[in-house]
């Protein structure tokens, strides 16, 4: 049936419908399209703030493996100095197997953050993000190849004190020291960067939120103009062959 077949008024209500059915399904595509984006950039920062606690408890616990050798060296020396009761000889049982429990730990949580940084730069992300985690990545692996060089050094030291009357305890101490501040800047640095990386994500979310509604508005606008004229122009057409 032809729509010259209808009345003016039913004309009017179907060119209505019609653009008003063109304009919702335009309207549906655009934000579900930016709907795709939001979901996917919350993600990614939610992925980032896996990263930030691991980055996080990797800090601490070096942090503690610092602190139990500074334990077990003070041990040493007071041994050496004379230790009849063995509560120095104790207490450096205890710190040195802290310090051990605290490096497999450390071992793990690498492997961990390695793992979610390798996976996400492997998946289907924007290149940027892609790119972020596998610097990452990168820098994960070079940390924890330092971090297994501080354990070699701390138990080379721990051992020489312990079997060496003559041990030169001042250089070794130094060479480990230095690596340990090393290793806490680097992992500092990497939560730092992370940290930014999930505020720009954020701000990237929320910019999108805005606009959204303007890019919908830009989209629908030209077509509701573009139809409004269309159809006025054929009911007008219709209208002069009554």
């Amino acid at each position: 049936m032809l729509i010259s077949n209808f009345s003016i008024r039913v004309r009017l209500l179907i060119i209505v419908l019609v653009n008003t059915l063109i304009i919702a399904a335009i309207t549906a595509v655009s934000m579900f399209s930016l709907s795709q984006i939001r979901d996917d950039l919350k993600e990614i920062a939610e992925t980032d703030l896996v990263m930030v606690r691991f980055l996080t408890t990797l800090t601490e616990h070096q942090l503690e493996q610092a602190l139990f050798l500074e334990r077990a060296v003070r041990d040493q020396a007071l041994i050496q100095l004379g230790d009849p009761s063995g509560t120095f000889a104790k207490s450096l049982e205890e710190n040195s197997t802290a310090f051990l429990t605290l490096s497999k730990k450390v071992v793990e949580e690498f492997h961990d953050a390695e793992d979610l940084s390798k996976s996400v730069a492997d998946g289907d992300h924007p290149e940027a993000v892609k790119e972020e985690f596998l610097s990452v990545f990168n820098r994960l692996v070079e940390l924890e190849q330092l971090h297994e060089e501080y354990d070699k050094h701390a138990l080379e030291l721990l051992d020489g004190f312990s079997s060496n009357s003559n041990f030169d305890l001042v250089p070794a101490l130094k060479v480990v020291e230095e690596e340990e501040e090393t290793l806490v800047k680097g992992l500092e640095e990497l939560l730092h960067e992370v940290e930014a990386f999930i505020t720009s994500l954020k701000q990237q979310n929320s910019a999108i939120t805005q606009l959204s509604f303007v890019y919908v508005e830009a989209q629908v606008t030209p077509q509701i103009c573009e139809l409004s004229v269309n159809s006025l122009n054929s009911l007008h057409k219709n209208i002069k062959h009554l």
